[in-house]
């Protein structure tokens, strides 16, 4: 049975499972900040060497304040892409600064643990290749602001340290990555499992109450799936799965997510669209397969926080269909029509 690896999926490298490692980025930057808080504290007690004195402190001082832009673009969950990057940026910014203008062995010994964290993080939650890319650069930076360090260190030490970064993120990282994607991924058809459908409907949901954008759920049902397992074999109906799912993945838009509910149900949670947008969207999804789709539609206002009961009413909908088209289509129609409102909506 051909699998989905090569169909671009909504799990990662989007943004909607970050939020644990936003918990991540947080913990860096408050260490950041304590530390640099501390190091101003006694920067200013120090009585040798005002002008050497002077530096530090409007050092620590700015690096403080760096840490602090990090931790308030964090501030809130569900950040988008623009504030994870501004809280990385001020994470990776930070010790590799640290290591170049401070001799303090404390701020440098944390200024590589904490590089070490971040490459993890990076590998953890960005596409393989660029966070490879992005945690070579890391590293790199880091050896050469140890070797401009006003405290010299053996080159021995510099090396183990550009592997130590480098073998730590792919292995930690890759593991983080791989059970993050089977946590919440739906292992037959690539689809979000219900745990990552929860994860990624509250990213939708903080995003439509931003920009004032409906959240819509159009649930998807193979007609007489079950006759299909009897007379061809479950092997047939995995293969009729993982076709639909990939022909729907390659249909939605990256910001769209497809989720499988169980068995032959599906649902697509997508944002800002009409009613008749939606419907537009649903019958194209169900058309041209081997086999019949139904579909329900539920549309929700911002204000709202409905996501299950969008789930219920679109299943609703999606029931009332399938009796229609028993009732009264001859069956050769992918096409949906349902005797209730359809302008159900929250």
């Amino acid at each position: 049975m051909q699998g989905v690896k090569s169909v671009r999926t909504t799990l990662r490298p989007t943004i909607h499972f970050r939020e644990g490692g936003r918990w991540i980025l947080l913990s860096v930057l408050a260490l950041l900040a304590v530390a640099n808080g501390a190091g101003l504290t006694l920067a200013r007690s120090a009585t040798n060497d005002r002008q050497a004195t002077e530096y530090t402190s409007w050092w620590f001082f700015a690096a403080l304040v760096v840490a602090i832009l990090g931790l308030a673009s964090l501030a809130t969950p569900n950040a988008g892409n623009a504030r994870h990057s501004i809280a990385l940026s001020c994470a990776a910014t930070l010790p590799p600064c640290t290591l170049v203008t401070q001799g303090l062995a404390m701020l440098q010994m944390w200024g590589l643990v904490s590089i070490l964290f971040l490459a993890i993080y990076i590998r953890v939650f960005y596409p393989a290749r660029t966070a490879r890319l992005l945690v070579c650069a890391l590293a790199a930076t880091a050896v050469i602001s140890a070797v401009l360090s006003p405290t010299p260190s053996p080159l021995v030490w510099i090396g183990f340290y550009l592997v130590s970064v480098s073998v730590a993120a792919e292995v930690f990282g890759a593991m983080g990555a791989t059970l993050i994607d089977g946590a919440l991924r739906d292992p037959l058809t690539g689809a979000l499992n219900r745990a990552g459908a929860a994860h990624a409907a509250s990213h939708l949901l903080a995003r439509t109450r931003k920009r004032g954008e409906n959240l819509v759920v159009i649930v998807l049902d193979v007609d007489d799936f079950k006759a299909v397992n009897d007379c061809h074999g479950h092997a047939e109906g995995d293969r009729i799965l993982v076709e639909l799912a990939r022909s729907w993945m390659t249909s939605l838009a990256p910001s769209d997510v497809l989720v499988r509910l169980g068995g032959d149900e599906f649902a697509v949670l997508t944002t800002g669209c009409s009613r008749s947008e939606a419907e537009a969207l649903a019958s194209s999804l169900v058309d041209g397969h081997v086999v019949e789709v139904s579909y329900g539609v539920a549309i929700a206002e911002p204000e709202t926080d409905p996501y299950g009961i969008l789930i219920s009413i679109a299943d609703s909908e999606l029931y009332c269909n399938k009796r229609f088209r028993r009732n009264h289509c001859d069956g050769t129609s992918g096409g949906n029509s349902c005797d209730a409102d359809p302008s159900i909506a929250i």
